[in-house]
């Protein structure tokens, strides 16, 4: 389960993981999600976003 809050797009999305090159994917119906190392990028209702570890 995947939840963004915050900033024009609110809600929740059940992703499941799919087969990835490298690191972890996930796909729901509103949102991708994938991780690898220190950092994460995703796309949430068209709106991409990422992440890093500090």
């Amino acid at each position: 389960m995947l939840t963004r809050m915050g900033g024009e797009v609110d809600g929740q999305d059940i992703a499941y993981l799919v087969p990835s090159g490298s690191g972890a994917k996930y796909i729901g119906n509103k949102a991708t999600f994938w991780t690898k190392g220190r950092e994460a990028r995703g796309d949430w209702a068209g709106k991409p976003f990422k992440c890093r570890e500090l």
